[in-house]
């Protein structure tokens, strides 16, 4: 993060709640070491009151909702970081998510002196841990891959069908449930809800024949009027996303997982090297496609 940097990008306030999530499933050591330590070296103690923080996000969440209370947050978030701190690292976890969710509402609360300084504290050691976790994901994909095409060639890439009635008709009410939400965040303007419904809905469906591509274009095209720069926001959340749900499959050990989410990164952005994670995921790719090759499973990867 620029040292002279005004507020905090709604981008990277989400890359960093996933980051975070990406540690949290490494386990105590490595959250220790990436969250709460970085925090306590830079002043930030921990705080034993009587206060829970758990209920303190409750009440912050709902002031949230109205813009007078827009200056208090920022401090209150701290202050909930700080509770949480001298209880459990899950309580931690969750008021560092809390306080980077915020961040995305406002100006007037990414540009606070608390976030600002939230960021800085804990952005360097984040950014460290996904270089290295991005680095054994590559050799451990590699692997996972080979073993995957050698034993089972033919059915290792094998989509997921939804041919049967019940599936198509359950898909289908979910498209229609989630449209129908996201169309709702618009009409009240409540543009961070949007993005991350409408990055939902266009990850989930965008290879779906039911996927309405007219309306999404028309409704981005609408937000961007209402809030500039929606539409390049709208990419990085899908492309956080997508690197996230790639970065935790590999992670778990769940190739077709990690696949399927390589594969809609790919037909979402189309090669476009200034898009977030490209050459992270690109390298993926280099190790995916020339296997693809030597077993000859092209046609499987295209139904």
């Amino acid at each position: 993060m620029d040292a002279t940097i005004q507020k905090v990008p709604v981008s990277l306030a989400q890359e960093l709640i996933k980051i975070i999530r990406l540690v949290a499933l490494a386990g105590k050591s490595a959250f220790t070491t990436y969250i709460f330590e970085p925090l306590t070296k830079n002043g930030w103690r921990p705080i034993h009151t009587n206060q829970n923080s758990k209920k303190m996000i409750e009440r912050t969440s709902s002031e949230s909702r109205d813009p007078a209370y827009f200056h208090t947050i920022a401090p209150k978030c701290k202050r909930i970081v700080l509770i949480a701190m001298g209880e459990t690292l899950s309580a931690l976890g969750d008021a560092c998510i809390f306080f980077l969710e915020m961040m995305q509402i406002h100006t007037k609360i990414s540009a606070s002196p608390e976030s600002i300084e939230f960021v800085k504290i804990l952005e360097p050691g984040l950014r460290h841990y996904q270089t290295s976790l991005s680095q054994k994901n590559e050799v451990k994909f590699k692997e996972a891959l080979h073993n995957a095409l050698s034993q089972s060639p033919k059915t290792a890439l094998e989509p997921i069908k939804l041919d049967l009635y019940k599936q198509k008709v359950k898909l289908d009410s979910q498209i229609q449930m989630l449209y129908n939400n996201l169309l709702i965040a618009s009409r009240y303007n409540n543009i961070p809800k949007a993005r991350k419904l409408l990055a939902n809905y266009i990850i989930s469906f965008i290879d779906d024949e039911s996927y309405a591509r007219d309306d999404v274009n028309r409704l981005i095209d609408a937000l961007n009027k209402r809030s500039e720069g929606f539409e390049q926001e709208l990419k990085n959340a899908i492309a956080i996303e997508l690197y996230y749900r790639i970065s935790k499959a590999i992670v778990a050990g769940d190739l077709s997982a990690a696949i399927h989410a390589i594969r809609k990164y790919a037909y979402i952005f189309e090669g476009n090297p200034q898009t977030k994670y490209y050459y992270e995921i690109d390298r993926l790719e280099r190790i995916l496609y020339p296997m693809i090759s030597e077993k000859k499973l092209w046609d499987s990867l295209k139904k």
